[in-house]
């Protein structure tokens, strides 16, 4: 992917790769936003755990990012609703990539 790197925001990004389907077109001949919202949370969601995300979305034919967005999705407990810590789990696995908590597990 040498040049394909060169388009993104982040190194090493994780890609999801896909295509505007018919049905993703609204009534302004254009892909609807809400089509670009579920990309990212495809891309994103990590079954039950959670962590703050950034997206890019760029269109292969000619380099253009179309979309940048972030996501946080926080930590509940499910019994409840109610927010909770993370787990140390969560932390462990994946402190890297959920801010202020690379350095502490």
């Amino acid at each position: 992917m040498t040049g394909l790197d060169q388009l993104w925001d982040y190194t090493n990004p994780h890609i999801l790769r896909t295509r505007v389907q018919a049905q993703d077109i609204d009534g302004l001949n254009h892909t609807n936003n809400a089509v670009y919202v579920d990309w990212c949370q495809q891309a994103a969601w990590d079954r039950k755990l959670t962590m703050a995300r950034r997206f890019q979305v760029v269109r292969l034919a000619d380099g253009v990012t179309l979309l940048r967005a972030g996501m946080r999705f926080d930590s509940i407990e499910l019994s409840s609703g109610r927010p909770r810590r993370l787990p140390k789990e969560f932390i462990t696995g994946y402190g890297p990539a959920v801010p202020g908590e690379a350095a502490s597990p």
